[in-house]
């Protein structure tokens, strides 16, 4: 009988495995995103400070580097209807325009990043950007939890869609296991 309870028990527990595992990172079914982490994963062992920044726009754009993702930085673009290099200026410019929470500053790196993916700026240009931004961030919080609570209180209170929210908290159980353990959060940036 205890054989029998241990047996479904054992075997409910691979089935959950095996959906978590492939509701945790579904997008790496797609082909562009898996070598975009891939890269993504490089640049942050060659630069800690782009490791940094990657682990905070992960929050809104699930982890591989939007610049090295072209057709997912078309959609995502074309979806917060930001139509251009001047609209994607203007657009980060309102985001990052002083506001004490982290949700319009992690947008603001996010649509940097988006804006290189498109061809709309030079990575280098998006890069003198974003380290502000990073750094504005990085004082304001105490960790990459404190960081990550306080976006998904923005992105609540900016009327995001639940569902948005609840991938967001899913995000955030990934970064929480295998990103951010590896990286230093006081490091300069």
């Amino acid at each position: 009988m205890w054989g029998m309870w241990f047996s479904i028990g054992l075997g409910a527990a691979a089935v959950l495995a095996a959906v978590a595992w492939a509701y945790r990172r579904p997008e790496a079914r797609d082909p562009e995103w898996k070598a975009a982490f891939d890269d993504s994963e490089a640049a942050g062992r060659a630069d800690g400070r782009k490791a940094w920044v990657a682990a905070v726009y992960a929050l809104a754009v699930d982890d591989a580097d939007p610049a090295l993702r072209p057709a997912f930085a078309a959609q995502r673009l074309a979806a917060l209807g930001v139509a251009g290099a001047d609209a994607l200026a203007h657009r980060v410019a309102e985001l990052a325009g002083g506001d004490e929470d982290a949700w319009p500053l992690v947008q603001a790196i996010a649509l940097w990043r988006l804006g290189v993916g498109r061809g709309w700026c030079p990575d280098a240009e998006a890069w003198r950007h974003i380290w502000p931004l990073a750094r504005a961030l990085q004082t304001r919080y105490s960790d990459f939890e404190h960081l990550a609570q306080d976006y998904l209180r923005g992105l609540k209170a900016a009327g995001r869609p639940a569902a948005e929210a609840a991938h967001v908290a899913q995000t955030v159980i990934t970064l929480r296991a295998e990103t951010w353990p590896r990286i230093r959060y006081e490091q300069p940036l």
